[in-house]
């Protein structure tokens, strides 16, 4: 069974495309979520993640909400269904789920747990953020289920142009407490009443799908491994071949040098030869003319 019923009847029933979840805690929900294409971020690896991505379609981003929304946005374009789980504060909340918002296909839904603001001292006042969106954008259909700290659903039901918050409505929202709200929660959102069966498959087939995954991790790690040894193999033999021609070029060039060397004494003897010669045949000739004037 799901741990947000939900989100497992609308992603069994609306079956997406490209689905984005923010917040993962242990992964059991974003292992049971089946769409061709899926992104988890979390600041925690989740032990189970390595497995999940053996899956191509399967990404993981180490990393806040809101580094992952500024760094790489453009991977949401086409979104069909988000879950957004774990912010806390309004304004970083409204952000990002304003980010989302703009990705998300028309008819794409997003669900924000913990909008229930009765919880509020337990997952901060993210409400605060579902209710400014239902003053910013009336024509989008925003709901709320008391279930599991609130969970917030938002259908973009048309493309609209994303909004400033309007000041007035900024301070009315951080003056608003959830006193003021306990009497009549709709004045909030809609509430509607959680399901009582969920739409995608029980825990147990999760975990066989999260156990199938990791043997196909396992192996396809043994075949990295493989590949990198080989590798290095390979890497080490070029080395030691480049090693080798560099000796040998070292022993070629000392050969030149000596033969180089030999060479200029040679070319040295024998100027100094000639060089004396020249002399000796200077003095005979001195002689010779020496001994013809006297």
């Amino acid at each position: 069974m799901s741990d947000y019923p939900l989100i497992a009847q609308a992603i069994g029933r609306n079956r997406p495309q490209k689905y984005l979840e923010i917040g993962l805690a242990d992964a059991s929900h974003f292992a049971g979520v089946h769409a061709p294409h899926k992104i988890g971020v979390d600041p925690v690896k989740p032990a189970v993640m390595d497995a999940l991505m053996v899956d191509e379609g399967v990404l993981f981003f180490q990393m806040d909400a809101m580094e992952f929304l500024e760094s790489y946005g453009e991977l949401l374009d086409g979104l069909d269904m988000a879950f957004v789980n774990g912010l806390r504060m309004h304004h970083d909340a409204y952000k990002a789920i304003m980010t989302v918002m703009k990705s998300l296909k028309t008819d794409g839904v997003l669900f924000i747990r913990g909008c229930d603001p009765a919880t509020a001292g337990d997952v901060g006042n993210i409400w605060q953020a579902v209710m400014t969106m239902r003053r910013v954008y009336p024509d989008w259909d925003i709901k709320a289920s008391k279930a599991d700290y609130g969970i917030g659903i938002i259908t973009k039901t048309s493309e609209q142009e994303i909004k400033p918050v309007p000041e007035d409505l900024k301070k009315e929202m951080e003056k608003l407490t959830y006193e003021e709200l306990e009497n009549d929660w709709n004045a909030y959102a809609d509430v509607i009443a959680p399901p009582a069966t969920a739409a995608i498959p029980a825990a147990s087939v999760n975990a066989r799908k999260v156990s199938k995954s990791a043997s196909r991790f396992a192996a396809r790690q043994a075949s990295i491994r493989q590949a990198a040894i080989k590798a290095a193999e390979t890497r080490a033999a070029r080395i030691r071949a480049n090693q080798e021609a560099a000796v040998r070029a070292a022993e070629t060039m000392a050969a030149r040098k000596r033969a180089n060397q030999e060479a200029a004494v040679r070319a040295a003897e024998t100027m100094a030869a000639r060089k004396e010669a020249a002399k000796e045949s200077a003095r005979r000739g001195a002689d010779t003319r020496s001994r013809k004037g006297s």
